[in-house]
């Protein structure tokens, strides 16, 4: 037992010495850069509708099962793997420099791509972009009124 509580903690360590992670986009000008969100609660907000869970264990890795991959990258939280998939549409940077800066394998970064990329797409295709009929008439212009007036109901 004793054992494995320094293991523990020297994983902890190893975590906290991460030079890249969601931290660095606290401020609002990282955040835009690297995510396009204009600030941090925005982000928030959008993972928050995403309902990942608190590691992404709602989003199903494309290519493994439930065994941990060589990639060390399991241990990147929800806001982390959410930051790298922003970070790859945003600004493009290849698997090989994200996984760098998170300390995976770029393999890992591919499968956590394709995955998350799936997952928000099916996330995100289940809200209505459409207004109703109703709302489209509210807000036509007078002008298309009287001349198209099988537009009113």
């Amino acid at each position: 037992m004793e054992q494995t509580e320094k293991e523990l903690y020297k994983t902890k360590e190893k975590l906290q010495q991460r030079s890249f992670g969601n931290h660095v986009i606290m401020g609002n000008e990282q955040c835009q850069h690297y995510t396009a969100f204009p600030d941090f609660k925005r982000f928030e907000a959008c993972l928050n509708f995403l309902s990942v869970g608190s590691n992404g264990e709602n989003v199903r890795t494309k290519g493994t099962s439930e065994q941990k991959g060589s990639g060390q990258c399991w241990s990147l939280s929800s806001e982390e793997q959410f930051l790298i998939l922003l970070m790859k549409l945003k600004n493009g940077f290849s698997n090989l420099h994200l996984g760098w800066l998170f300390h995976c394998d770029s393999s890992t970064i591919t499968r956590l791509l394709i995955s998350w990329v799936n997952y928000v797409y099916f996330k995100f295709s289940s809200l209505p972009i459409w207004p109703s009929r109703e709302e489209v008439n509210v807000s036509l212009p007078d002008v298309l009124k009287k001349s198209s007036p099988t537009l009113e109901p």
